[in-house]
C-alpha cells in the first residue's frame, strides 16, 4: 500500500498569515476576466448569428 505510506510520512501542516483584502482582490480580478469573457463568448456568438442570417437567408 503505497497511498497509506505516503499519507503516514505527513503529519503536520503550516499554514502561513493570510489577508482578507488579498484574497479579496484576487477573487474580484478573477471575476472580472470571467466576465470579460463571458461578454466576449455572448458578442462572438451574436455576431455569428446575425452573419448566419444575413447569408443563409
Amino acid at each position: 500500500m503505497r497511498g497509506q505510506a505516503v499519507a503516514d510520512e505527513q503529519t503536520t501542516y503550516e499554514y502561513g498569515a493570510v489577508d482578507h483584502r488579498e484574497i479579496l482582490e484576487e477573487r474580484q480580478r478573477a471575476w472580472n476576466r470571467f466576465v470579460q469573457f463571458l461578454t466576449w463568448s455572448v458578442a462572438g456568438i451574436a455576431l455569428t448569428l446575425i452573419l448566419l442570417a444575413i447569408f443563409l437567408v
